[in-house]
């Protein structure tokens, strides 16, 4: 892999939370993302957890706001 420093980026994962979401489990995930020590991720949602805790608009726009970037595993 090559890996490329962007200068000026959209959304920096250093200062902006990152969401991953993730299919189910979610803890699966979790125990990676602590394994291989990524920081920068700051929050890890599960399918089934969007679907239930973040199905009420004012909950996905809480969401929203609470984070920079979102992103998410085929």
């Amino acid at each position: 892999m090559l890996r490329s420093p962007v200068a000026h980026p959209i959304v920096d994962p250093r200062t902006s939370p990152v969401c991953l979401i993730t299919k189910d489990p979610q803890r699966q995930y979790k125990d990676l993302i602590a394994t291989h020590n990524i920081k920068f991720i700051s929050r890890v949602v599960g399918v089934e957890k969007l679907k239930g805790k973040f199905k009420p608009f004012e909950a996905r726009r809480l969401l929203l706001q609470e984070n920079g970037l979102f992103l998410a595993d085929e």
